[in-house]
């Protein structure tokens, strides 16, 4: 048979029924959504977990060693692999606000890469970094000022370079109501933070590298400790990703396909025994059942990259390339599993077994 003639017979037994292209439209789309769905929740669940780790602080690690810490080596440590900032922080006299002249200010010298440890909401220029809680009670803004007494002297205008977030959600305590005052001095400070993501073996042993010679005291040994242990001190995303339950949802797509479309086909094997016993070519059936199953194939396909769109829309815009990729993996083991199981089911038919066929009718 020529390529036309089996093109129009694949189109006549779509639009006639035969094929029953419909029906397993139907099915296979229903399959297809559904299990990318179920498995594109799955790992929008492990990215909401790593959020609610990440956003707690948990992915900080504090090397402490009280004035043990070389604020150059620890701020060095923000061009390792992983490592987003790195800061040195450390205990100063506290302040005391014009507009809360009887309430001291607990404050902290911190290194210029510290801000961004801490998440501060920046403004530009230079300045103090002050904590959610205290900015609200104080009423100012990134780019705001206030008027800070030290030594008791008066008071001396200063401008708020930047806001952070620190909750009481089971982070060290100390900094939810707190000031921190950028400095480029070098000599020793308290401690070394480190924001990294994913967590690193390598990462917590340049962290112990930032203490100085003389670092700590048998009494106070250094310490090396994370910000929030709330949630625990190990996160392993990329496990979670790989070994997630759902990660097997293609094959069973591809196998539920398989199993529909060799069905499907074996429903018409009087009608295949009987074009074989009129010479019509193996090649040409197969053939024509792939063009049939094209018009299944496609709204399979067309359906599920919408469903992985809509799904993408709400998420990070930077994962939207990974999202639709591992949504389309469903579709797109539909699809191969319902045209291997047509083919198979049009291999299987047996032309000696026409008589069978037509009593089984």
């Amino acid at each position: 048979m020529r390529w036309r003639a089996i093109t129009r017979e694949a189109w006549r037994n779509v639009v006639s029924g035969t094929s029953r292209a419909g029906i397993v439209a139907v099915v296979l789309v229903t399959a297809a959504v559904g299990l990318l769905l179920t498995d594109l929740f799955a790992v929008r669940g492990i990215v909401d977990r790593v959020d609610e780790f990440r956003s707690a602080g948990a992915d900080v690690l504090v090397f402490s060693a009280a004035s043990g810490v070389d604020p150059v080596r620890c701020e060095g440590i923000a061009s390792a692999p992983g490592v987003h900032a790195a800061g040195a922080v450390r205990r100063d006299p506290d302040r005391y606000i014009s507009t809360m002249p009887g309430s001291s200010i607990p404050t902290y010298e911190v290194s210029p890469g510290f801000a961004a440890v801490v998440h501060a909401a920046p403004a530009e220029g230079v300045g103090v970094v002050l904590s959610r809680e205290l900015a609200t009670t104080l009423q100012v803004v990134p780019g705001g000022g206030v008027h800070v007494l030290a030594d008791g002297s008066g008071p001396a205008p200063t401008r708020v370079a930047g806001v952070y977030d620190y909750p009481a959600d089971g982070r060290m305590s100390g900094f939810g109501f707190a000031m921190l005052v950028p400095t480029l001095d070098r000599g020793p400070f308290d401690a070394c933070w480190v924001r990294q993501w994913p967590q690193s073996a390598e990462t917590e042993v340049l962290l112990r590298s930032v203490a100085v010679a003389d670092a700590g005291t048998d009494a106070t040994p250094p310490e090396l400790t994370q910000l929030n242990t709330s949630l625990g001190r190990q996160l392993d995303a990329r496990a979670l990703f790989l070994e997630r339950p759902t990660r097997w949802l293609p094959l069973v797509g591809l196998l539920v396909a398989a199993a529909v479309g060799f069905a499907v086909v074996r429903l018409r094997r009087l009608e295949i025994a009987s074009a074989r016993h009129l010479r019509v070519p193996h090649g040409a059936q197969v053939l024509g059942v792939v063009l049939e199953s094209c018009a299944w194939a496609v709204p399979v396909l067309l359906v599920g990259a919408l469903a992985g769109a809509w799904v993408a829309s709400s998420g990070v815009a930077a994962d939207r390339g990974s999202t639709m990729a591992l949504a389309m993996l469903a579709p797109i083991g539909v699809v191969l599993g319902g045209i291997a199981g047509s083919v198979l089911g049009v291999v299987s038919v047996r032309e000696r077994a026409l008589l069978r066929y037509l009593k089984e009718r």
